[in-house]
């Protein structure tokens, strides 16, 4: 390999980089087609053999006798490792934190980061379908523009999701992740700027930072969000509080882009609101957006149409979204989606507890798709709720019906619910893997996975425990089932 850098067994490599003066191990020339690589060889003393901190690599990682490494502050780029074995292409151990593993991409493919597995990686940007389960993880789940997570923009998902329990970084907040900060010091900031967050909002998309900070109190406002405008509330704990003030409109409107195609973020917010009718949304998007939303506490929304709505060819990315309290809307979260879209949809460590007389927590509408799990539901908890189903699915075609799956649902628990979990109709295509259903008690008609008209659904590796399950299924859809564990009837 060209332009490898060995560290012996029995040396160490220390690139301790700082904030202002990054180490960069890169290609001599910018050529990403020249393969690079650090080769770090293990001994027998147990002890760190590198260490890195504010370091940009364009490198693999070529750990020989599994070597022990620490990753703090670092951003790897170079998407041709694909092509040369991947990140880690050798067993390494250690720790990674504060650290983007960005997707990368060429030619449309993923990434290859071998043996990333083996860290143990918190607070850091992992390829999407990462499988460990460190605090503050984060999937890179292709709608984040790669350039920008180099050196964020201000709606980067990087932006204060380090460890908290680090020093802050120079403008006083939250650690960023990655070998660059993001400085919110010109954020607009209400009520010290401005008295509204709407206001507040219109001054900031004029101005390069395009941040809000709100200060903790209550809002009573709707709002309209243009696309490339972060608002976050300034306290992670003591969330600022927004009330709508027309129950048959939207509390924020996000705006259309069919030019560019940017992201909104909104983080650190509670939000209530009382609708009329099941009318109106709690948060909507328009077409040709990429929406995050992170530690967002939704409570007491009733009697919408949907507390949040995605629009077609848009992307929705939900991050520790409390659901708490909300009850007798048509849905908590519905999603149009487009096989013909490129963008995907994740829900992921997000929690729906004492949700009553919805008719769904969860609905998504669309047409299948030619990739894999253009919708994922990841990681999050479902207790004491009922709905008529608490996630349903409708594929409304055909195409690629063969080869794709609508939506995966794993490592998420489903506990103490009442009615229906799962409803798939048309020609929906659904995995569940890895997941509990415990003590949920379907009513008279004793369902728990209902699905319909020409649909396939696929579980594999799921706990059933003192449910009382039942199955159903029309005579044109299909199941296969692996339990991994039950003690109650099963199909």
């Amino acid at each position: 390999m060209n332009n490898k850098v060995i560290i012996s067994p029995g040396a160490k490599i220390k690139a301790l980089g700082t904030i202002d003066k990054p180490i960069q191990f890169m290609p001599i020339a910018p050529d990403w087609d020249i393969p690079v690589g650090i080769e770090i060889n293990a001994d027998d003393s147990g002890g760190y053999a590198g260490e890195f901190k504010y370091c940009l690599f364009g490198t693999q990682i070529i750990g020989i006798n599994t070597p022990l490494l620490s990753f703090n502050n670092c951003t790897f780029k170079n998407p041709m490792m694909i092509e040369i074995g991947g990140l880690f292409p050798n067993p390494v151990k250690g720790s990674m934190k504060n650290s983007i593993v960005a997707r990368g991409n060429m030619g449309g493919m993923d990434r290859e980061i071998g043996y990333l597995y083996n860290l143990n990686v918190s607070y850091s940007l992992v390829p999407v379908g990462y499988k460990g389960t460190g605090e503050g993880i984060i999937w890179d789940y292709e709608n984040f523009d790669w350039e920008t997570q180099v050196k964020p923009s201000s709606t980067s998902p990087c932006i204060n999701a380090g460890d908290p329990y680090d020093t802050t970084d120079p403008d006083g907040t939250r650690k960023d992740i990655g070998v660059y900060y993001f400085s919110l010091n010109d954020a607009v900031r209400v009520p010290q700027n401005y008295a509204t967050i709407q206001e507040a909002i219109d001054a900031a998309k004029m101005t390069q930072t395009k941040v809000v900070i709100v200060s903790s109190g209550v809002y009573t406002e709707n709002l309209t969000l243009p696309y490339g405008v972060r608002l976050m509330g300034e306290s992670e704990v003591n969330k600022p509080i927004i009330v709508g003030t027309q129950p048959q409109t939207n509390i924020i409107s996000i705006i259309e882009d069919w030019a560019s195609q940017n992201t909104c973020l909104i983080e650190n917010f509670r939000i209530e609101r009382n609708g009329e009718n099941k009318t109106g949304r709690v948060i909507s998007t328009g077409n040709n957006v990429k929406l995050l939303l992170k530690n967002i506490d939704f409570d007491n929304c009733n009697n919408n149409e949907a507390v949040i709505y995605k629009d077609l060819f848009s992307s929705l990315n939900l991050y520790k979204i409390n659901f708490n309290n909300n009850s007798n809307n048509g849905t908590l979260i519905y999603i149009n989606y487009s096989g013909w879209s490129e963008l995907r949809n994740l829900i992921k460590d997000c929690s729906f507890n004492n949700n009553n007389q919805n008719d769904s927590l969860i609905n998504f509408l669309g047409d299948n798709t030619w990739e894999e799990f253009k919708n994922i539901i990841n990681g999050n908890v479902f207790s004491n709720n009922s709905a008529s189903a608490l996630i349903t699915c409708n594929t409304l075609y055909e195409f690629f019906n063969e080869i794709s799956s609508s939506l995966l649902i794993e490592r998420s628990i489903f506990n103490n619910n009442i009615n229906t979990a799962i409803k798939s109709d048309l020609y929906s295509r659904i995995n569940i893997e890895s997941s509990t259903f415990y003590s949920n008690v379907p009513p008279a008609e004793r369902l728990n996975f209902l699905i319909n008209d020409n649909t396939r659904l696929r579980i594999r590796n799921v706990i059933i425990w003192d449910s009382t399950v039942s199955f159903t299924k029309s005579p044109a859809s299909e199941a296969s089932i692996n339990y991994s564990d039950f003690n109650c009837a099963v199909p």
